[in-house]
């Protein structure tokens, strides 16, 4: 990962609690919207494709620890892992 691509996520992230602030988001089907739109939307103005987890789709995914989406909106908790390209680049917060 390079430092661009760390902080493109990094500002992602932000999108998203900023626009559940924005929004007024409380609901957890706001909250989940929040986090559809800035994922979605993120790589959409980064010219990324939509990311899934699909058999032949690019291994590039971050693993948060969270119960559901709405906590991770609100809490934004720091990345366990970071996965690119089907290798772990990142985890605990630190480079691999």
């Amino acid at each position: 990962m390079t430092a661009g691509q760390f902080f493109r996520s990094v500002r992602v992230s932000c999108l998203r609690v900023l626009l559940g602030w924005a929004l007024d988001a409380r609901l957890d089907e706001d909250l989940e919207a929040c986090f559809e739109l800035a994922a979605d939307g993120g790589a959409a103005v980064m010219g990324l494709p939509r990311a899934d987890l699909q058999p032949g789709s690019p291994a590039d995914f971050m693993l948060l620890d969270g119960e559901c989406v709405p906590q991770i909106v609100v809490d934004v908790p720091r990345r366990d892992t970071v996965v690119r390209a089907g290798r772990a680049v990142a985890r605990d917060g630190g480079l691999l």
